[in-house]
């Protein structure tokens, strides 16, 4: 039997803050990275990546969008 582990959900505010380097983005890469380790489980709603697309769309562009999504430095599947 595996080991239990902690269960984090990322929300958009937490993308962001990661994508923005805002404060607190030490914190969301410190938990990605434990979660590609395997030490914890990291969950993220279709619906947080669609909100950042949106929100960049509505603030910079489709190109900005479009790297910041699912073929950004941040889309990542642990399985």
């Amino acid at each position: 039997m595996s080991a239990a582990r902690d269960i984090y959900v990322l929300d958009t505010s937490a993308w962001l803050t990661l994508i923005e380097d805002e404060a607190g983005a030490d914190s969301v890469e410190e938990l990605i990275a434990q979660a590609r380790a395997g030490e914890i489980v990291v969950l993220v709603s279709f619906m947080s990546f669609m909100d950042v697309y949106y929100i960049t769309m509505q603030e910079r562009d489709r190109h900005e969008a479009q790297a910041r999504g699912f073929n950004g430095r941040f889309a990542w599947t642990t399985r």
